[in-house]
């Protein structure tokens, strides 16, 4: 439950080739307990591309 353990379910998705959408975001900063626009702001600032 924490920023740590989501950002390492985003690169897991996102090296397994699967696409990131703002929705997975929303779910997973939810089940993991973190603010979602701060981690949207750290995934844009790591240059990973999100998909509509």
């Amino acid at each position: 439950m924490s920023f740590k353990n989501a950002f390492k379910a985003i690169f897991i998705s996102y090296y397994n080739g699967k696409p990131i959408r703002a929705k997975y975001l929303r779910k997973l900063a939810y089940r993991e307990n973190v603010n979602f626009n701060k981690l949207l702001k750290a995934v844009m600032e790591k240059g990973l591309d999100l998909v509509p």
